[in-house]
């Protein structure tokens, strides 16, 4: 789903858990959304080497 302010409200109306969405058309790119109703973006990577 592409991570728009419409789908992360729709998904903190929804929330009675804690979500992770993922956006598909950037790759690696995503929200974390807590029950409280706050939003973290996140970026998951990995360094060269480990």
């Amino acid at each position: 789903m592409k991570l728009t302010k419409r789908t992360l409200d729709a998904a903190r109306a929804k929330g009675t858990n804690d979500r992770v969405l993922w956006d598909e058309t950037l790759p690696r790119f995503g929200a974390r959304i807590r029950t409280t109703g706050s939003v973290t973006f996140i970026v998951r990577y990995r360094l060269a080497g480990c």
